[in-house]
């Protein structure tokens, strides 16, 4: 305890040096991280996704430095159940990448009843705080066929942090 109390204080006296309080110095290193990464699709976003066989639902996205990504979104929640989204991105232009993640898909009871595996073209805003795109999604049965395909458009913003 006296020495994680020694580590508060020299930390404490460090950002008083700097004359910055800790939630200044969490705002400057956000911001300096999201000003790097702005233009890329590192980071974590708020979707609205548009496709054409159902309602629009929302999603949250995360995507990493090292190209992978983790995705959830609002139908997951209900039934049948649908695992979160795994999978890569690779940046293919400026502002554009390229997706793929698969889904797998439970019957309510807790078998195996197939997979989603979404694709999507993703281009980041100039501002790096929005992400617009198309994708398609298709469901596989449990043996691998296919039964449906769907397409349709996403929209996004970058989640920030924000001052408590």
């Amino acid at each position: 305890m006296r020495r994680r109390l020694g580590w508060v204080l020299v930390i404490v006296a460090a950002l008083a040096a700097f004359n910055q309080t800790p939630s200044a110095q969490i705002a400057a290193d956000a911001k300096s991280s999201s000003a790097q990464e702005s233009k890329t699709l590192v980071g974590a976003w708020f979707i609205t996704v548009t496709p054409t066989l159902r309602p629009a639902f929302v999603s949250v996205g995360t995507f990493s430095s090292d190209g992978t990504l983790t995705n959830i979104s609002s139908p997951s929640l209900g039934f049948p159940p649908e695992s979160p989204g795994y999978g890569v991105w690779v940046k293919t232009g400026k502002r554009t990448s390229a997706i793929t993640f698969v889904t797998v898909l439970g019957d309510g009871a807790g078998n195996f009843a197939g997979t989603d595996k979404v694709r999507a073209i993703l281009t980041v805003s100039s501002t790096g705080d929005g992400i617009s795109g198309v994708f398609r999604v298709d469901v596989f049965d449990p043996g691998g066929m296919l039964i449906v395909s769907d397409t349709g458009t996403v929209q996004g913003t970058r989640i920030k942090v924000e001052p408590l």
